[in-house]
C-alpha cells in the first residue's frame, strides 16, 4: 500500500463503504473495505480537506475481540406501543470465523471508532447487514491503514 495511517482512525471514516473481506487470524484483524474517506486532519492527505481514498486494508494488531454480538431491538406499532423485543446476541468465540466471513456478503460499515483505556487503545465497529447490525468491540496495541490513493474531494 502507498499510504499508511497508523492509529488514526478518528481522521478517517468508513460509513456507508462495503466490508469486502475479513480475516481474524494469529491475533491479527483483517478488514478490506470498498474505500473510505481521508479528514483534512490526517497525516497522509497533503490537500487539508476531506478526500475520498481508494480500497483499504485496516489491520488490528495484537488484537482480541472483547465482544461480537448481534445488535437487539424494539418494535413498536402506530400508537408508540412494544410489539415486540429482542435482546442482544452474543456470538460464540467459535463461530467468529464463519460469522466474520458473513459480513463480508451484504456487510456496510456503519461506525468505526477508536478511544483509550488505560492499557491499550479500544475500537468499536458496527457492520449492517440488510436487517440486521453486528457489533464488534475489539482490543488492539494498534491499527494501520493502508490504501493506494486519494480519489475526489468530498461534496457535501
Amino acid at each position: 500500500m502507498k499510504y499508511k495511517c497508523e492509529n488514526e482512525l478518528n481522521t478517517l471514516s468508513f460509513k456507508d463503504f462495503g466490508l469486502s473481506s475479513v480475516s481474524y487470524t494469529n491475533g491479527k484483524l483483517t478488514l478490506m473495505t470498498d474505500g473510505g474517506i481521508a479528514r483534512y486532519d490526517n497525516s497522509c492527505n497533503e490537500m487539508l480537506e476531506e478526500r475520498y481514498i481508494s480500497e483499504c486494508e485496516i489491520t488490528f494488531f495484537d488484537a482480541n475481540i472483547l465482544r461480537f454480538f448481534k445488535e437487539g431491538g424494539k418494535y413498536f406499532d402506530a400508537n408508540d406501543k412494544l410489539i415486540e423485543e429482542y435482546p442482544d446476541v452474543d456470538i460464540d468465540p467459535s463461530e467468529y470465523e464463519k460469522m466474520l466471513k458473513e459480513l463480508t456478503k451484504e456487510g456496510v460499515i456503519f461506525f468505526l471508532s477508536s478511544s483509550k483505556t488505560e492499557a491499550r487503545p479500544y475500537y468499536e465497529l458496527s457492520v449492517d447487514v440488510v436487517n440486521d447490525t453486528y457489533w464488534i468491540n475489539i482490543d488492539a496495541s494498534k491499527v494501520i491503514v493502508g490504501f493506494e490513493r486519494f480519489m475526489n474531494k468530498v461534496v457535501q
